[in-house]
This record gives C-alpha cells, sequence and structure tokens, in this order.
C-alpha cells in the first residue's frame, strides 16, 4: 500500500477494491504465530513471515508478492512483477 499511498487517495482506493476481490484478511492465531516464528529462524522478516505462516497454515492454494527471496520458504509462492 506504499505506492498507492504516495500517489494520493483515489489510488488508494483503487487498491482496496482490488485487495477486496483477490484477497482476505486473517487473524493471527497461535499456530500462524508459530509457523511465523520459524520462518523467522529461517531468515524471513517479521511481517513476511507472518503472511506465507498464513498461507501455510490455511493451506492456501497461494501465497503472492513481488518479493522472489520468498520462494525459498513454501511452494505456495507466486511471484508477481
Amino acid at each position: 500500500m506504499v505506492g498507492p499511498t504516495q500517489r494520493g487517495a483515489a489510488a488508494v482506493r483503487r487498491a482496496d477494491a482490488l485487495f477486496d476481490e483477490l484477497a482476505r484478511i486473517e487473524p493471527v492465531t497461535r499456530p500462524v504465530a508459530k509457523m511465523a516464528a520459524a520462518l523467522r529462524l529461517r531468515g524471513l522478516r517479521l511481517p513476511d513471515a507472518l503472511v506465507v505462516a498464513a498461507g501455510i497454515e490455511l493451506d492456501a492454494d497461494a501465497v503472492w508478492t513481488t518479493d522472489a527471496r520468498w520462494r525459498r520458504f513454501d511452494k505456495r509462492v507466486r511471484v508477481i512483477a
């Protein structure tokens, strides 16, 4: 959301609408937190570890990112350019 925020309120609204269509927000449960801790030990930063951990624990079809480094943490990671 950094990019849209830099561009202004209209860009944030468009990004929010796209996010609402493509993603869902889940709570950080104890299993997600434990998985995130394990990912942190492997070198993933906490915010990123929480995202990947949620995908793992929820058995997501895919975890989308623009960060190619995430690929080494789980097979669900899909990198978009």
